[in-house]
């Protein structure tokens, strides 16, 4: 018997120091560097952006910093996060960037029918968690938020590998084969035009629609209240951007709420539904994400707008 817990325990030792030794050779492997494109926390650091873009998959594909670079002459980063259509993850994001980076002269939000309220720590929308992984052992006290907020146990803190092994992201990690257009492009660049044949037109996004009871639009002020209050303690001027749909999922009563919301926040809002964006198939590659040729121009539309121009160059 004491030879047999002798064995048990040499085993379990040896187990635990090649893990360690694994999870060693994969931080050194990933240190300051992206694995999937959204996990760019330790990326973006030490950074002097006057612009930085919030939300969804819809800010995530929408926003090219450099088009707004050129034409607004600062620098931006695109912060968005696939799939995350909560507002808790956009000021979560924002306050682990204030922890590492100087704070942005603005913050653009990506605000339409398809926010939610959310949760920072009862969270329940797991998309992308397995890219999130990396942070899951021995997290350091900045990364915590995006911990509790992916709600990852014990035994992934703590044990090493077990994580990035039960997300599978450990060979990810170690060829750095699936990293996202966001590291080459600072956004999720798409330019394929859309197959309405594979994917034809349908209208099931409206279902996503945001709860319009009075309750749930209330929560859904009040969280945006908040991330304005973030922006506000920092300096920052919070702008909201409703960037186009395809003309078959536009429901004017849903898209001029969120007008309605920002203005009540006295939250300057820009809504970029237009006939020559929204009418046309050629600028998008889904019923509600533009390709590049839609962004380009929707982001000229934006430019040019004098509203938009005077609300950047103007003091808080």
């Amino acid at each position: 018997m004491k030879k047999f817990i002798k064995e048990i325990t040499v085993y379990i030792l040896v187990l635990l120091l090649i893990s360690i030794i694994g999870q060693v050779i994969v931080d050194s492997r990933i240190k300051d560097r992206t694995v999937r494109g959204h996990d760019n926390i330790d990326v973006v650091k030490d950074q002097d952006n006057g612009l930085v873009f919030l939300g969804s998959s819809r800010c995530w594909v929408h926003f090219d910093p450099l088009l707004f670079e050129k034409g607004l002459g600062m620098k931006a980063v695109n912060l968005g996060v696939d799939g995350h259509s909560e507002l808790s993850m956009p000021i979560i994001r924002l306050k682990d960037y204030l922890e590492k980076n100087k704070a942005p002269k603005e913050v653009i939000l990506n605000f339409d029918p398809f926010v939610q309220a959310g949760s920072f720590d009862k969270n329940t929308n797991f998309v992308h968690k397995n890219d999130f992984a990396r942070y899951a052992y021995n997290c350091p006290k900045d990364d915590e938020l995006f911990a509790n907020y992916f709600r990852f146990d014990f035994f992934e803190r703590h044990i090493p590998l077990y994580a990035l092994l039960k997300y599978k992201l450990f060979f990810d990690c170690l060829t750095l084969k699936n990293v996202s257009a966001w590291a080459k492009y600072g956004y999720e660049k798409h330019d394929e035009s859309w197959d309405t044949v594979s994917n034809p037109v349908k209208t099931d996004h409206i279902k996503d629609y945001f709860d319009t009871t009075a309750s749930a639009l209330d929560e859904l002020k009040g969280r945006l209240d908040s991330l304005n209050t973030l922006c506000k303690q920092n300096n920052i001027k919070l702008i909201c951007v409703q960037t186009p749909v395809y003309k078959a999922i536009y429901v004017k009563r849903y898209f001029s709420l969120t007008g309605q919301i920002c203005d009540d926040l006295k939250i300057p809002f820009f809504d970029l539904n237009r006939d020559s964006i929204d009418d046309n198939i050629d600028l998008f590659y889904n019923s509600n994400h533009l390709n590049t040729a839609g962004v380009r121009a929707m982001t000229s539309n934006l430019l040019s707008d004098p509203d938009f121009l005077q609300i950047v160059r103007s003091p808080l």
